[in-house]
């Protein structure tokens, strides 16, 4: 970079920070010293040794008020600290003037050298992309010729990293929906205007990305058209993201080390930043392992309601293939992703309180999957607690991994948790023969805590609908009755 003074260009200064590299390069990244950035001092080509017949004394300072906060007020002191003054004593040129300026003098017709000494940036944690540090400075050749020019400070918070939503996705799995993260590595951002980050996404690993999801033959594709999209940090923001749907291909072929890439450019300030790509495997169908819940006698066990008590649920782990060795997976029961909390409960018999929505039997179980097997079966027991608030359904989380071996992937699932409803008679019998038994009413209404009369308070915001039907109970027959001849329905406001 070359510094010129603003009236007639008497003095340049030339700044080296990266003496590692070819030319001039005037840059300083954050946390750096200045004690490696060298400056020369000298007169551009075209002087006359006339009009300098002696030494000339240049002082280089930083003015400390000229570089504010890109996107903010303030002083830019809090980017840096300012460095030692720094004098040079400029011999005069030779008479007559070299033919050409030589390469110890950075190209200057004389000069005179040293370093930025005392200077330090200041490595913070703010995006504000680059900035630009004002230097100034005096010369013996009078005020007139005032000194000035800019050594420019890169933001390495202005960085940015992109990150896959899912650890993974899976052969078999059909259409997937994943989000992709851009993050400024900083933790807060001043930057007045949004950042626009161009990220594209591509096949790695011998994974073969389609350009569209039509006829699908290669690996995978994305509902992104071009396998690109353009994810907008907006402005004081640090991040921002972009959701779409991912769809891999089952084939009949056992694959290992694929993965889908996601990559990006960006520019903040005028200047590119570094943008760290991030990589999604595809889980290949042998190496899944899908958890399910199945009731007492074998059916798909969807939840449990509350106030019911301690109900068993068996657990199901199913591979995509049959395995080859005893693979073991480790469940773990109420896992994060689920809505319902993990109770807590004290005392005994009548005076026992519980505070959260469910007791659980173990935390953790352990299935193993015999070799030449496909599946393995656990029960643990689950007590849905009883509460005096309606809040609709809850899940406990049901989640794992394979310990026994590497590369398998186990997809979760949940256990609903249903408020309970019941129903109230407005009296416990009727007579055979009664005239008027159709007088009769029932009210339908959520169930509380133990003991209570009903629920106390509901976060539902629309009616529930509760379908009554008639049958036969105990010590009674269809032919006893006679059922109401259109059916019944109660609706609980929200």
């Amino acid at each position: 970079m070359i510094l010129r003074d603003t009236v007639d260009s008497e003095v340049v200064f030339r700044v080296d920070a990266d003496s590692d590299e070819d030319g001039d390069q005037a840059v300083l990244a954050e946390g750096a010293s200045g004690a490696g950035a060298t400056v020369w001092a000298g007169f551009p080509d075209g002087v006359s040794s006339s009009t300098h017949a002696s030494a000339t004394t240049v002082t280089l300072t930083v003015d400390e008020k000229a570089a504010p906060e890109a996107g903010e007020a303030g002083d830019a002191d809090v980017d840096y600290a300012p460095p030692s003054s720094l004098s040079f004593t400029i011999p005069a040129p030779a008479s007559p003037l070299p033919a050409t300026p030589t390469a110890v003098d950075r190209g200057l017709r004389s000069s005179s050298s040293g370093t930025l000494a005392g200077l330090s940036v200041i490595d913070d944690t703010v995006v504000e992309g680059p900035e630009t540090l004002a230097l100034g400075g005096t010369s013996s050749l009078g005020s007139e010729y005032g000194v000035s020019g800019s050594l420019t400070i890169t933001d390495d918070d202005a960085d940015i990293d992109l990150e896959w939503s899912r650890s993974s996705v899976v052969e078999q799995a059909g259409t997937q929906e994943v989000t992709v993260t851009a993050s400024f590595k900083g933790s807060t951002s001043v930057l007045a205007s949004a950042t626009d980050v161009a990220v594209t996404v591509a096949g790695a690993g011998g994974a073969v990305l389609a350009s569209s999801c039509t006829s699908l033959t290669d690996d995978a594709c994305t509902s992104l058209t071009g396998n690109a999209a353009t994810i907008s940090i907006p402005a004081e923001d640090t991040s921002a993201s972009q959701s779409f749907m991912v769809t891999v291909r089952d084939d009949s072929t056992v694959d290992s080390g694929e993965k889908l890439t996601v990559s990006g450019t960006a520019s903040v300030g005028g200047s590119d930043v570094t943008v760290t790509s991030a990589d999604l495997p595809i889980i290949d169908a042998s190496k899944r392992v899908d958890l399910s819940l199945l009731d007492s006698v074998g059916g798909v066990l969807s939840g449990v309601v509350e106030g019911r008590g301690a109900e068993t649920v068996t657990v199901r782990a199913y591979a995509g293939a049959i395995v080859t060795a005893n693979t073991t997976v480790r469940v773990n029961v109420g896992a994060a992703g689920g809505t319902a909390t993990l109770g807590v409960c004290s005392g005994s018999g009548q005076s026992r309180s519980c505070t959260g929505d469910y007791e659980r039997e173990a935390a953790a179980l352990d299935l193993t999957i015999a070799s030449g097997q496909r599946s393995a079966t656990r029960t643990v027991t689950i007590t849905a607690l009883p509460d005096a608030v309606v809040e609709g359904a809850e899940t406990v989380r049901f989640s794992g991994s394979v310990t026994s071996a590497s590369g398998f992937v186990v997809v979760p699932t949940d256990l609903e948790i249903t408020d309970r409803v019941e129903l109230v008679l407005s009296q416990s019998s009727v007579a055979e023969g009664a005239a008027n038994a159709g007088a009769a009413s029932v009210t339908a209404r959520f169930a509380g805590a133990a003991g209570s009369t009903g629920a106390t308070s509901s976060t539902l915001t629309s009616a529930t609908d509760v379908t009554l039907s008639f049958g036969a109970g105990e010590n009674a027959e269809a032919a006893d009755f006679t059922a109401p001849g259109t059916a019944i329905t109660l609706s609980i406001p929200a």
